[in-house]
This record gives structure tokens, C-alpha cells and sequence, in this order.
């Protein structure tokens, strides 16, 4: 049945427009960071980059994981509850978490690339676990990351163990996983790797892309700015943001195959932009540079920023604009 050009009109006008992709209106997941903070002694068979955090742990580093979101002004999100899940735990279909069944004992200490049953890691936006021993059979550590601004984390924890098929509404929930690369490093080398192999050819192993920025003000002056800072505008003054990747960002490494053929690669990466207020003149030009026009009042605007690399590498940085208003 055809809709008459009137009622499509009337139809169109009665349904709210989506608001932008960029807008943080509601709690919101960005990512889990994983960083090595105190390093075991496998470390000695890999690259080492001293300054630069880790991204991929070995057994026996302690590990921090940091859990990363945003929300609008007012809105506090709860510490998240972690989960690391046994081999067949933590499948998640359609939000259904599948396997786990009865409570989650605590965690041992040091934790297991691969633990025999599902446990609870803690509760934090960050915290901190050792890793056991060499395990070269574990393919990876995974975990679950249950949060909320509106609901207990303990309940959203229910909903999505239990799965009782109420929605999970305000919850936030994310898997996580990090390889295990003992199996690499451990296992006996091919007989015929080539002699002239590049150093570190099992890495560089990633690490996490730092990020800066420079601000280009409209008077021509370029404000530099890291994660945290807060910039005071004039009120209506059009700026420039550039982000800036680390030296940690977009690595050299090598790919070894099983033929000992070697590839050089370099890290892609991807940067996502976030504001949390939705009545700024806002523009993305590229990847790593926006314009934004500051609004006519002192409500600050708040500029979240996620820098990804394709090896699980991961960069997270806020900004936040003040504007006040020039001398008239």
C-alpha cells in the first residue's frame, strides 16, 4: 500500500532524528586498555621497548586492565565488575552470556591465562592482576566487563548470567581478549628460519598508541594539550584540533609465515571523536583533525577521543573546553 506524499510528510515530522554518531547523550562504552606494569622474565625473549606500555602480555607480568567510557555531564558510571571466563564461558550471543552456571568464586592470585571454572576478577575502572605461568596450549584471556550509570552492576551482572531475557536496558557489558603469545615464543623455531632475521622479529611486540594534541586557536596560535587538559576558548571562536599519535603509534613489525617468507607491516590505525554536547558547530576533516565552534555560554564541552591499532593496541584521551566570553 503506497503512503500519500501528506502522510509520508506528517509521518517523517513525528519521528525524532537520530542524533549524531558522535554524541555522547547517554553513558557510553569506549574500551578496555590492557598495559603491563611490572614485567616477568619472558620479557627477555622479546623486544623491549622501555617508556612504551605493553599491550601484549606474557606470563608472569602483572597486567593493568582499565576500563574506559564516557557520559554525559552529572552522570556517573559505577566501577565495572570483571569476569575472566573459562574456554567454553563468555560466548556472547546476542548479549546472552552462555555456560556459566551457579556463583563466581574469586579469582587465584596469580591469575591463569585459562582458569578451570569462570571467576570474578574485581571491581574497578582499573585493577591490577599477576599472570601464572606458561600455559603454551591457552589460546587467550578473556574476560567480561559488566557496568552501569543507572542500575547496580550486580544486577546487570544477573541479567546477563542468569539469562532471564530481560533486557539488559541501561547495562553496559563488553568482552575482552588478549592473546596468549607463550605458544610462540616457546615452541621449538622452524630449522630453517632464515639467518639475517630482523631483532625482535616475534615483535615488536604492541604497545599502546600514546596520543597529543595541538589546538589551533583562530588568533593563529597553537595551544598543545594532553589527556586531562582543559582549554579555555573565547565563546563563538571556531578552533582546530589536531591528534597526534605517539611515537608508539602505527609500529614497524614483521609477519613470519610458515614457508619463513617475512612481511613488513605497519599498524593501521583508527581514531573515533566524541563531545557531549550537541549544540557545537562540529565538522571531522579527517581521521585525526576536527573543527569545532565554541558555544556562547560557560557550560564546558568535554572531547573524548579513542586511538585504536589492528593488533589490539589502544589509546584513550579527554579534553575539555571552557569558553568565556572576550572583553566587549
Amino acid at each position: 500500500m503506497r503512503t500519500s506524499p501528506l502522510a509520508a510528510l506528517l509521518l517523517a515530522t513525528c519521528v525524532p532524528p537520530e542524533p549524531p554518531a558522535w554524541l555522547i547523550d547517554e553513558p557510553t562504552f569506549l574500551g578496555i586498555q590492557t598495559a603491563v606494569v611490572d614485567e616477568g622474565p619472558l620479557t627477555k625473549l622479546i623486544a623491549s621497548y622501555p617508556g612504551h606500555e605493553r599491550a601484549w602480555p606474557l606470563p608472569f607480568d602483572t597486567v593493568e586492565w582499565r576500563w574506559f567510557g564516557a557520559a554525559p555531564p552529572d552522570v556517573e558510571v559505577h566501577p565495572p565488575i570483571w569476569i575472566q571466563c573459562a574456554r567454553n564461558d563468555c560466548a556472547l550471543y546476542g548479549y546472552e552470556l552462555l555456560g556459566i552456571v551457579g556463583d563466581l568464586p574469586p579469582c587465584p592470585d596469580p591469575l591463569s591465562f585459562e582458569p578451570p571454572v569462570s571467576c570474578r576478577m574485581g571491581v574497578g575502572h582499573r585493577l591490577r592482576t599477576r599472570l601464572t605461568g606458561v600455559e603454551p596450549d591457552s589460546d587467550s584471556a578473556r574476560v567480561l566487563v559488566v557496568t552501569s550509570a543507572e542500575e547496580d552492576p550486580e544486577t546487570c551482572l544477573d541479567r546477563v548470567l542468569r539469562n532471564t531475557g530481560a533486557s539488559l536496558g541501561p547495562c553496559l557489558v563488553a568482552a575482552h581478549g588478549i592473546p596468549n603469545l607463550s605458544k610462540w615464543l616457546l615452541k621449538p623455531p622452524p630449522q630453517d628460519i632464515p639467518e639475517a632475521l630482523p631483532p625482535g622479529f616475534l615483535g615488536p611486540m604492541n604497545t599502546n598508541p600514546t596520543l597529543s594534541f595541538a589546538i589551533h586557536r583562530s588568533d593563529g596560535d597553537i595551544v598543545p594539550a594532553v589527556d586531562g587538559d582543559t582549554i579555555t576558548v573565547t565563546a563563538g571562536e571556531p578552533i582546530e584540533v589536531d591528534i597526534r599519535p605517539g611515537p608508539d603509534a602505527a609500529q614497524v613489525y614483521y609477519v613470519l609465515y610458515q614457508d619463513n617468507g617475512l612481511s613488513l607491516r605497519v599498524e593501521a590505525l583508527t581514531v573515533d571523536a566524541y563531545l557531549d554536547r550537541d549544540d557545537v558547530d562540529y565538522t571531522k576533516i579527517d581521521a585525526g583533525k576536527l573543527q569545532l565552534t565554541a558555544p556562547d555560554d560557560a557550560t564546558p564541552i568535554n572531547l573524548y577521543v579513542r586511538m585504536l591499532d589492528d593488533r589490539g593496541g589502544s589509546g584513550f584521551a579527554a579534553l575539555r573546553f571552557l569558553a568565556i566570553r572576550g572583553p566587549s
